[in-house]
């Protein structure tokens, strides 16, 4: 990259920024390269519920989630809405989009107060095109959202229900829990209407088969906020044994 930008180990003094190391394309960039590219990039705030970017909106921009979260949605005329993905610190959001150069094919509003870092096709394009590494990577990350994406059908065509909810669940704990003396919490307030839609099920069917498991002490629930005592529990209902929970 051959342009004057603060060295590496400036990156150390960034606040926040420490997070996009989680992230499979940032994390293995070169690092004067990263530093670079968050020079190049800003900073922009969402307050919850607050849309970055909707569906049809032109892809001019990739967002990475510093702090709080996105959740990507996919909504019909009727009012009907579909939870694609939700994003936590150190996902990103909108590259496909940046890199078509097409409109955006989904929502993308905040669930809680959250910091993004924007990077705009002017920037990215033009790095990507300098170095055949950063091209690899960027392959290699959206092959990853394809390979989630042919997962999700395998779940609608081969789980019911209560196993989706219960992968959506340890998922969420992997990418968003924060462990807690009451066992693993997730850091992100959801809805059963929200559960729902990211299960591709019915609020009705969410909400019975949460009962079971409060009941049985597999996990809590508080106003959307989940913790997750019996993770074991949930594996169980992934791999067939119904009697687990």
């Amino acid at each position: 990259m051959k342009t004057s930008m603060p060295s590496p180990s400036a990156f150390e003094m960034m606040p926040r920024h420490d997070v996009l190391l989680t992230n499979p394309f940032f994390g293995r960039m070169p690092r004067a390269d990263l530093v670079s590219l968050i020079a190049m990039s800003s900073e922009r705030q969402l307050a919850k519920d607050a849309r970055l970017f909707a569906k049809g909106d032109p892809g001019s921009f990739m967002a990475t989630v510093l702090t709080g979260s996105l959740r990507l949605l996919s909504g019909s005329r009727d009012g009907r809405e579909v939870t694609l993905n939700s994003v936590g610190p150190g996902g990103m959001s909108g590259l496909v989009a940046l890199l078509d150069g097409r409109p955006r094919c989904a929502d993308a509003v905040a669930t809680k107060d959250t910091v993004v870092l924007i990077t705009e096709r002017r920037v990215l394009l033009p790095l990507l095109a300098e170095s055949a590494d950063l091209s690899q990577l960027a392959m290699q990350f959206l092959c990853g959202r394809l390979r989630k994406s042919i997962g999700t059908f395998d779940d609608l065509a081969l789980f019911d229900l209560s196993a989706r909810l219960a992968r959506m669940l340890l998922n969420l704990a992997r990418t968003q829990g924060e462990t807690s003396a009451a066992g693993m919490r997730i850091g992100i307030r959801l809805s059963q209407r929200e559960m729902a839609a990211m299960v591709f099920g019915s609020r009705e069917s969410v909400n019975k088969q949460l009962r079971v498991w409060r009941e049985a002490r597999v996990l809590t629930t508080s106003t959307g906020l989940i913790v997750l005592h019996d993770m074991a529990a949930l594996h169980r209902v992934i791999d067939g044994d119904s009697g687990a929970a």
